[in-house]
This record gives structure tokens, sequence and C-alpha cells, in this order.
């Protein structure tokens, strides 16, 4: 069976080849690869620490020099092979295939339109928290580096996201039920416990939080008082049971349930009351805090671990007694199959947001002025989703054929703005920063324009 799961990788790894270039045309990678370059440092953002592992591909690309359409597919690419490393490293090194089959179907039960929204941390620091996991289980005799590459574990899957705390509650209580069948010391589940809850006081009431955490603590605290009671009638709980979400997420449906029944026909009380707890309550806990409909690869990184609490209960308890069942393992491929069909399906998304880029280019190609402030409501947003990021995309995007190509677009609502892009002539407008001509790397974006930025604030057609 552990083949299966490289042929899946290996698929998923084609594709990030393929679609390179939308997935790095997405607001966050385009900012991060922007500012890598122009930096020549890592951009971690907010403290999630564990953004080093796939950042450093890009980092390392450029100090060789490499072109930059092989930094973004270093960089795409990079996303897969961090996972892959993941599962390569359970089966090949611990040869635990179960824990690989966790890392496996977290990677494919849900995530469809995050493989194109490639870096939310959680996604990279849940990798840890099993990793904390599989030392839990497999050590039979402690020594200062296990001891040492337990805590590192910890740590980074602490501060990947403060949403971290589910996953690893989930995987500590299943140890503990299944503490017998697994060999497992209580004492050590507990003493891992007793030191996840230290960093996570530590890190949460003694040490400064980021300000992006606190706001958005705040939020969600606040939309979760005044929206529980009216959980059923929320636009995200609605969305979720939308054709749409169904047609991406029925394989996570029909597993929980699958689960659920399995666990109901063994009789194995604690844990489908464990597993059907964590589902349930923590989808009601992410619809509460986020109430209206949101973009689908925003709210889906949220979901994510869902398919967590799901993939243990398969790996370890229904899988095992499938592996010599051929019939069980063609509708197990065939499955895959489909989930690699469904996200090569959503990537007509995030394309028309590089098409939608690309026609902007040709149609202003002749313009005496090609810097453009665009207001953004002038753009639907079926084409761009988020507009913001635009300034980041444009740039990369132009320069990727030639560092010479490079244009300044941005789509923005912010009014000052236009008032004060009138005298920036050697400046590219982002929308956090500006970047001085002078300081670009000349490799990549080789800026001649010297013009004043042309605002725009008539309907423009730019796909045709």
């Amino acid at each position: 069976m552990k083949y299966l799961g490289y042929c899946i990788f290996g698929l998923l790894l084609i594709l990030s080849i393929v679609f390179y270039m939308d997935r790095m045309m997405m607001p966050d990678t385009s900012f991060l690869v922007t500012n890598i370059l122009y930096d020549g440092t890592l951009q971690i953002q907010v403290q999630r620490f564990v953004a080093v592992f796939t950042q450093i591909v890009p980092y390392i690309f450029a100090k060789l020099g490499l072109p930059l359409k092989f930094i973004l597919i270093g960089y795409s690419t990079s996303f897969v092979l961090f996972y892959t490393a993941f599962y390569t490293v359970f089966t090949e090194w611990f040869k635990e295939e179960r824990w690989a089959w966790v890392v496996l179907l977290y990677c494919t039960l849900m995530c469809t339109h995050v493989f194109y929204w490639v870096q939310p941390e959680l996604h990279q620091g849940t990798m840890f928290i099993l990793l904390s996991g599989i030392l839990i289980h497999k050590t039979e005799k402690w020594t200062i580096f296990k001891g040492v590459l337990l805590i590192i574990a910890l740590l980074t899957g602490l501060y990947s996201h403060p949403l971290s705390i589910f996953p690893f509650l989930f995987m500590g209580g299943f140890l503990g039920i299944n503490k017998q069948s697994l060999a497992i010391q209580p004492s050590v589940i507990f003493l891992s416990l007793a030191v996840f809850a230290l960093f996570f006081l530590l890190k949460n009431y003694a040490l400064p939080l980021p300000y992006y955490d606190v706001d958005a603590s705040e939020v969600s605290r606040q939309n979760f008082q005044l929206y529980w009671k009216c959980f059923f009638k929320l636009g995200t709980f609605r969305t979720f049971f939308s054709a749409t979400y169904l047609r991406d997420y029925w394989i996570f449906i029909g597993s929980f349930l699958g689960v659920i029944g399995f666990y109901g026909y063994k009789k194995a009380w604690l844990s489908l009351f464990w597993t059907a707890s964590f589902v349930l309550g923590y989808f009601f806990f992410i619809t509460c805090c986020y109430p209206k409909n949101v973009d689908q690869f925003y709210i889906e990184h949220l979901y994510l671990p869902m398919s967590f609490f799901i993939a243990f209960p398969l790996a370890f308890d229904i899988l095992p007694n499938l592996k010599n069942n051929k019939m069980a393992q063609m509708t197990i491929s065939i499955l895959f199959i489909i989930r690699i069909l469904t996200i090569c399906h959503a990537d007509k998304i995030y394309a028309h947001r590089v098409s939608y880029m690309q026609g902007v280019f040709e149609k202003t190609a002749t313009d005496a002025n090609k810097k453009l402030l665009i207001e953004d409501n002038l753009v639907e947003k079926r084409h761009f989703i988020q507009t913001w990021g635009t300034a980041y995309q444009a740039l990369l995007q132009s320069a990727v054929e030639s560092p010479n190509n490079c244009r300044q677009i941005m789509f923005t609502a912010e009014k000052n703005y236009f008032d004060f892009a009138k005298n920036k002539k050697t400046m590219v407008l982002m929308e956090f920063d500006t970047l001085n001509y002078q300081k670009l790397p000349k490799s990549y974006f080789n800026i001649q324009d010297t013009s004043v930025y042309r605002l725009v604030r008539e309907p423009q057609d730019w796909l045709k």
C-alpha cells in the first residue's frame, strides 16, 4: 500500500509543476516570493517559523541566480515535497505505514483549493504534530536527541497556527484510547500533553503575541458569542452543504460516516465519541467563528483539521483490515484518482486569475503609460477572488519571461494610493510597501519605466 502513497504524491508533484503559475500568482505566495527576491531574506510572518522549510527553496534558488521561472516552479514543488518527506520518513525510517497514511489522507481527503493556496502554515505545522505523535508512539528508549526533536516538533506545530491545538489534542486522546494496542506508556502521553500545555500557556499568556493573531482571535471570539445560537442559519453552514462543496468534499463526508459506522459496528463507543465530538465540535466552532460566506480556499484551510481527525481512524483501525483485500485496494485507488481529478477541476478558478492579468498586459502593451492603478470595484470578484496581491502578481507574472518585461499594475480600493502615486516615478507601489527601483535585483526585475502611474477609474474589458 505504501507505493500507492508514493504514486499519489508523485501525481501531486506533477500537478504542482503543471499548475505552478496558478499556485504562485495567488496573493500570499506572490507577496512572499517578491519580498524574498527584494530583501534577500526569508519572509517569516507572525512567528510561523514552519514556513522556513518551504521558503528555503526559492531563497536558495535566488542565491544561485536561477531564472525566475525555476524559482517559482521550485517554490511550487517544495510544498508537495515537504509532505512527501514526512510520508517517506514515517514509512522508511520509522517503518510505520499507519502514520504515513495519516499524512497521505490528511493531504487528500479535503484538500482541493488549498492545493492552489499553498502556504497556510497550519497545514504545514500539522506535519510536526504528527512527528511528535510518532515519536511518542515508536520511541522505546528516550535519548537527548529524541527529546530535543520532540520539543522542536511540539514548538513548531504550536507556532504554526492558533488552531494547531485541536489536532494535537485529538491525537493525544486517540493515542490514549489506543494505548494498549499501540503499546504506548500512558506516562509518555501525559508528559507530552503537559509539555505542550506549558508551551501553549507561555506562548499565549507570557510572551507577546503577533498583532495578526490577536486581532483574528478577538474577531473569532466575538463572532462565536454572537452566532453560536443560530448555527443552522449561518451562511457558512448552508454553503458547506451546497452542491459545490459536496462535490469537493463528498469523499471526506463519506469517510466520516464510514468511520462512525465502523466504530458503531465494533461497539468502540469511546473511539466513536472522541472522533465524532472533534469533527462535529470543530465544524461547529469554525462555522460560528466565520458565520458569513468566505472564499472557499480560505475556509477550506480552516476545515482541514477535520480530515486529520478522520485520517487517524482510517489509517489505524480501518485500512489495516483492508490491506490484503484487492477489491478494497482498487476502490481506494479510484477514490484517490477522483480526488486528483477534483483538484484539477478546481484549477479553472486560479488559472482565470492569471489569464485576467495577462489580458491587462496585452490590452495595454502599446500604451504610452503602462503603470496602472485600477479601482478594484471595476473588476468582478470572479476574476480575482481577492484583489489584494495584484501588484506582486503583476510584477512576477510579467517578469517570468524576461526581467525587461516588468509591469506595474495594482487593483486597489485605497483611495489614498491615487494621490500618493502621482510623484512616485521610481517606486513600485505595493499593498503594504513600496519597492525602490535601485534595490530591485536587476536579474529578475529590470524596470526602466520612470513615468507616473495612470489612474483607471472607468470600466475596462481586459479580456477582449
